[in-house]
């Protein structure tokens, strides 16, 4: 998107620490990209330029606190956080952080709506809708939703099912596997997993399955992987 409209990409060489020293060092005005906790973190080690004009947050439930933190510490810089796992284009659903969501009494800051041919619905464990303001597992579906999982079929029948919801939409149902609400103003908001997988560089990774192959060494009596 930035090379479309006007901007450019930076890319830094390096670990984290090396990569954000080298943006702290640009004068123009940057747009930064990262997981609530890489910012909290570089937040901490006092390792951002005050040129800042944007904080792109995703990969996990989002804390007001720290939406708190970037507006004192850089008030003019937007704050949006966005929603999508790699099944759906990553992007999927976004919402720019306001004055009325910080000054909420939420712990989590919406994920807002989702972006044009996507919708998305709360589920509870029998893939039904639950009641309003219900939470449940985030599912979606449209034009953004892969097909599968390439080589996985038990993955891809557990994941992609059939859109019982909307008859009129084709494709599947993603479950995503993150937990939900929709709020009385209508904006989603994410708790974060049901389960223990993670990703890694856009890889699944099941922690249960890390615990079994350790505990498959003899020296190692049992195994806890968080």
């Amino acid at each position: 998107i930035p090379l479309i409209t006007g901007g450019k990409i930076i890319c830094c060489e390096g670990e984290i620490d090396q990569a954000f020293e080298s943006v702290a060092k640009i004068k123009e005005t940057i747009t930064i990209k990262g997981t609530p906790k890489q910012i909290q973190y570089l937040i901490e080690d006092e390792r951002f330029a005050p040129n800042v004009e944007c904080f792109i947050l995703g990969g996990e439930a989002l804390d007001i606190t720290l939406c708190k933190t970037l507006r004192d510490q850089f008030p003019h810089a937007r704050i949006i956080n966005e929603y999508g796992p790699t099944e759906a284009t990553v992007g999927t659903i976004y919402h720019e952080v306001t004055e009325e969501d910080l000054h909420s009494d939420y712990i989590h800051a919406p994920i807002g709506l989702p972006i044009y041919n996507t919708s998305v619905y709360i589920l509870n464990n029998q893939n039904q809708l639950v009641p309003s303001y219900g939470v449940g597992e985030i599912v979606l579906s449209g034009e953004s939703v892969a097909l599968g999982y390439l080589g996985e079929p038990n993955l891809t029948r557990n994941k992609f099912i059939a859109n019982h919801i909307n008859h009129l939409q084709s494709g599947y149902l993603y479950k995503t596997g993150d937990l939900g609400q929709v709020l009385p103003n209508g904006k989603i908001v994410c708790y974060g997993r049901k389960d223990n997988m993670v990703k890694i560089r856009g890889h699944r990774v099941e922690l249960e399955e890390i615990e079994r192959y350790l505990r498959e060494i003899p020296s190692i009596k049992d195994a806890v992987v968080k």
